[in-house]
């Protein structure tokens, strides 16, 4: 098999995928199924997610932290927003959460026609959030993560949360404080 990602119901099904899967010849990643010895990089995982993200929609949050390399699996819940200036019809699904805000082309990266925010925008969102445990993997597994989504926040001021973010990202940059 290829190190390309394969999709039940494309040249394989639910079936063989999953049988494949009992003979250890893939393993399931994201949306579908990948060979048993691909690295998972993060081109990999955002083409994974292509069934459940139209090329209208980008990965963000903990979706995004994911592709970027920040959790070992896939969150069962999928964040995403637009990714195109215009309005999209978003069918509810089960797990996605849908944002309705534009994510501009500079905090967007594509991995084909997957669009996932940049890892900068990535910590930004979750410092908005506070979701400190994931901002806290993503520093871990990219060293300029906290400066880079600081700068980001910094740039978009304007924004709900960002001021709490702001914060919250330069008590991180400022690292642990001692006392003697």
């Amino acid at each position: 098999m290829s190190h390309a990602v394969k999709f039940p119901g494309e040249a394989l099904s639910l079936a063989e995928l999953s049988a494949a899967a009992l003979d250890g010849d893939v393993v399931a990643l994201g949306e579908g199924y990948v060979p048993t010895d691909a690295p998972e990089t993060p081109w990999l995982r955002a083409r994974s997610l292509a069934p459940a993200l139209a090329p209208t929609l980008a990965a963000t949050h903990a979706l995004a932290a994911w592709v970027w390399g920040a959790h070992a699996e896939c969150p069962t819940v999928l964040t995403v927003q637009r990714a195109t200036e215009h309005r999209v019809n978003a069918a509810p699904r089960a797990r996605v959460v849908y944002r309705d805000g534009f994510v501009g082309t500079d905090d967007l990266v594509w991995f084909g026609d997957v669009a996932v925010t940049t890892i900068a925008r990535t910590v930004a969102d979750l410092a908005r959030a506070r979701d400190l445990a994931v901002i806290t993997l993503m520093a871990f597994n990219h060293r300029t993560a906290v400066v880079e989504g600081l700068a980001w926040c910094l740039h978009h001021t304007r924004l709900p949360g960002v001021p709490k973010a702001i914060a919250l990202l330069e008590r991180l940059d400022a690292g642990p404080t001692t006392t003697a």
